[in-house]
């Protein structure tokens, strides 16, 4: 006998709710003769990745998570023994994905229609049903319980295909922010699709009066330098007596709020005295640690000290130039050693 096969579990990620909905409507809608109408829902029976909302367009089924879906609904017609009935779900507004089309079934019987399609979906992309009957005037399609009219979608690129993240997201990594967000989108930020230097996760919460997009996870951009020179050789920040050396300044891809996680090594090269740090953006000092400033001895050169700080700077414009700076008592001897910092977003977007 051969021997079983055996699938490991560790290390196999957690698998969160997948995207689905199935909505439904709870009374008949009348469909004028002769022209396309689209069908609302009223109801849910589930939605686990707010893709429908029952009164802003409640006929829209709208991809929160890109991946591929499986899209169906049922409807049936009161009976009438004039004309054709037919059943379209269009994507996003103006292109048919699927039909079903077939002749009345006389005076005394409804006519039933289900139609569905795998369809690959980006976020923001949406589904609608549409109706269509010659009959000669309106005709009603009908709300018969469990099974008309239902609207659904489940995505299908899951288990047992691609494993779902947990929490049933898997945000796309991009180089700029979606365009037309919508409330929930996630999306991972970053300067490079083949070779990133950062890399955060996004998500838009419409409800925000600014800065929509919320960080909530992700590496931040790391960059440091050496370069082991008298404070005052460095960049001054306009002309507030805080240095920075430019080569760990950042420029930021998108408007917001920042947080600055920095550290910067002197030397005091022989003489004592103060210093202290903070961020700046533009040609402003935007923090400094008031009250923070660090004594150091008239230590020989090479023996060092290190200030290390998290600074938040806010209204932060799309290509300002945000980093580290310090002020010492005696910048013509003090030396900046190193410096490192780490950026990343509170929220972004304006």
């Amino acid at each position: 006998m051969s021997e079983p096969y055996w699938v490991p579990l560790s290390g196999v990620p957690a698998v969160g709710p997948v995207p689905a909905a199935r909505v439904y409507r709870t009374t008949a809608q009348s469909i004028s003769n002769a022209v396309a109408n689209g069908v609302g829902f009223d109801a849910e029976r589930f939605d686990t990745d707010n893709i429908h909302d029952v009164v802003t367009n409640s006929t829209r089924l709208t991809c929160r998570t890109a991946g591929k879906y499986l899209i169906g609904c049922n409807i049936e017609w009161n009976p009438n023994a004039t004309g054709e009935r037919i059943l379209w779900i269009y994507l996003n507004g103006g292109t048919p994905i699927a039909e079903a089309r077939g002749p009345n079934n006389g005076a005394t019987a409804v006519v039933g229609q289900i139609a569905t399609v795998l369809q690959d979906m980006a976020v923001g992309d949406f589904v609608e049903i549409y109706v269509y009957q010659n009959s000669g005037g309106a005709l009603n399609l009908l709300s018969t319980p469990n099974y008309s009219p239902e609207f659904w979608m489940i995505r299908q690129d899951t288990l047992f295909g691609a494993l779902a993240p947990a929490g049933g997201s898997s945000a796309p990594l991009v180089t700029s922010l979606p365009a037309s967000p919508v409330d929930g989108q996630e999306c991972i930020l970053c300067d490079s699709l083949s070779n990133p230097t950062y890399s955060w996760h996004l998500k838009y919460l419409a409800a925000r009066p600014s800065n929509k997009w919320l960080y909530i996870g992700g590496r931040p951009k790391p960059i440091g330098a050496s370069p082991n020179a008298v404070v005052n050789t460095q960049t001054q920040v306009g002309s507030t007596g805080n240095y920075r050396n430019t080569g760990t300044d950042f420029v930021v891809p998108v408007a917001g709020s920042y947080y600055v996680d920095g550290s910067i090594i002197l030397d005091p090269n022989g003489t004592a005295g103060w210093a202290n740090a903070g961020s700046f953006s533009g040609a402003a000092m935007s923090n400094a640690l008031n009250g923070a400033a660090m004594p150091f001895p008239a230590a020989a050169a090479g023996n060092t000290m290190a200030l290390k700080f998290l600074a938040y700077v806010v209204g932060v414009a799309a290509g300002a130039t945000i980093g580290i700076a310090v002020a010492t008592t005696v910048p013509g001897t003090h030396k900046i050693q190193a410096q490192a910092v780490a950026y990343y977003p509170d929220a972004l977007g304006g």
